[in-house]
């Protein structure tokens, strides 16, 4: 909820998936960034056809929203990638913490939805940890409940809400207006919009000192990067020159780290190869 604005805060939700689309669109990128791709491509016509695409994608998005019922003052587009969050957080620099902490600034909420960091879309779990870090650097304290769409089930307690015969066929309407989402996943979609909506508090989350839960196969590990995140900043590793040791204990990696400043601090481990899967495998974890 906000102190501002009699409803809940959409941002960050399920457009990443359906409830709210934070840009989430080649569009919002495209409109952010424009010198930059137009860089990448080789001339004006291929320029302004990504262009149409682009704002083509955004347009399903809103039409999404709309029959969700949101009104125009409550989405805060930012212009974001899909696909392509976890990059934008990991470059040296950037300002994606510092956008989101001035939107909680302006509008004060008191309850904030957002996905769950053990979802597997890598989107959804950097949003996750980006909400956080705002959160944490504008020393706000609401409540936090968190979502999973991608992954087997959220970790800890948690509790469902049906919404009623309304609601879900708005949710069903979203779905067929937002076309593009619907090209490799409709049965999945469709399912999921049926179901309860399952939600749980973000302490539930809550990691083990800074043991690592990643034991990777050792013929895997001259390939993966590791990356720290917080409000100093980012660090990064490939997993061999990482500061590690093994708790003998808990047979869990450790990452000796110096002084916490208080802040949440939050580790990712990846694969940094091309691939058509799109998925986190082993994704982010919250370190204390």
């Amino acid at each position: 909820m906000s102190n501002s604005h009699n409803g809940l805060l959409k941002i960050l939700g399920l457009s990443f998936g359906l409830a709210v689309a934070v840009g989430n669109t080649i569009g919002g990128g495209i409109l952010r960034t424009p010198g930059e791709i137009a860089g990448l491509l080789p001339g004006v016509p291929a320029f302004l056809g990504i262009w149409l695409i682009g704002g083509l994608y955004a347009l399903l998005g809103a039409n999404a929203l709309a029959e969700l019922g949101m009104p125009a003052d409550g989405l805060h587009a930012l212009g974001w990638p899909d696909q392509g969050l976890a990059p934008l957080l990991l470059q040296p620099g950037n300002d994606l913490v510092p956008e989101i902490a001035a939107l909680f600034a302006a509008l004060e909420p008191t309850l904030v939805v957002l996905p769950a960091l053990a979802d597997r879309h890598p989107d959804h779990g950097t949003a996750h940890v980006l909400v956080r870090l705002a959160l944490a650097a504008t020393q706000m304290q609401p409540l936090l409940w968190t979502y999973l769409v991608h992954g087997r089930e959220l970790p800890g307690p948690s509790f469902a809400v049906d919404g009623s015969a309304a609601q879900r066929a708005a949710k069903q309407a979203a779905l067929a207006a937002h076309a593009s989402q619907l090209a490799l996943g409709r049965g999945r979609l469709q399912h999921m919009s049926e179901r309860p909506e399952r939600f749980a508090p973000v302490a539930a989350e809550a990691g083990i000192g800074n043991c690592l839960p990643w034991v990777p196969p050792w013929w895997l590990r001259p390939w993966l990067r590791l990356d720290l995140v917080g409000l100093r900043g980012v660090q990064r590793w490939t997993w061999a020159r990482a500061p590690l040791r093994l708790d003998a204990t808990r047979g869990l990696p450790v990452l000796d780290l110096a002084d916490a400043d208080g802040a949440p601090r939050f580790a990712r481990l990846s694969l940094p190869l091309r691939s058509p899967w799109i998925f986190d495998h082993w994704g982010w974890a919250e370190l204390e």
